[in-house]
């Protein structure tokens, strides 16, 4: 989309207009090298998904740069052309959930709806699947480092944040797990295991 043909009642900055220029180069390369990996045909269904889950990571990596871009100049034009593709439906991979996640929160934010934001802020909570880490010395955790600015903006306190930012655990499975028996086994003997066979 044409940076020039975002409406606005105000002429986009340059920050805004060289913003959507590097937007619209990297969707551009992105889909030049996607359509050059369709030629092959001799790719097997699981390398087929890892180029599907390596090309989602691309998309969202180039819709949060925006959406990151778009907090920054303070401009939410710079994430309209991602917007459709953020608010589509979430990557096929597990991995990829909580990023999903993460940007539709930053849309939110963008677009001044914070307490849309929090809900996807908790989503992206609850689809988690990599740790924090520690990065020189220090824990760095971008999905908090991001949301708790929004909370205290909005009178939370740490400790309600810590519960809400909680990982539900994992439910229990349906099989293949311990319970208590609720009838009494029979007795029996160790010699009943050893059936007597001819010939033996």
């Amino acid at each position: 989309m044409p940076a020039t043909s975002i409406p606005s009642r105000r002429a986009p900055s340059y920050s805004c207009l060289r913003a959507l220029d590097t937007l619209r180069q990297a969707e551009t390369q992105l889909a030049k090298q996607q359509r050059e990996d369709q030629l092959n045909k001799d790719r097997t269904p699981q390398e087929e998904k890892e180029l599907r889950d390596r090309y989602d990571w691309r998309r969202i990596s180039i819709a949060r740069q925006a959406l990151e871009s778009a907090q920054q100049l303070r401009d939410p034009r710079v994430a309209q052309p991602v917007r459709a593709g953020v608010e589509g439906p979430p990557p096929a991979s597990e991995r990829l959930t909580s990023w999903y996640w993460l940007n539709r929160a930053k849309l939110a934010v963008v677009e001044d709806r914070k307490a849309d934001a929090l809900a996807y802020y908790q989503l992206a909570y609850r689809t988690r699947m990599d740790p924090s880490e520690w990065w020189h010395g220090k824990l760095y955790d971008k999905l908090g480092d991001d949301v708790r600015g929004l909370w205290k903006e909005l009178g939370g306190t740490d400790p309600a944040f810590e519960v809400w930012s909680k990982t539900p655990k994992a439910q229990e499975l349906t099989e293949g797990y311990w319970e208590k028996p609720t009838r009494q086994l029979p007795e029996f003997e160790l010699a009943d295991l050893c059936l007597e066979r001819p010939g033996v």
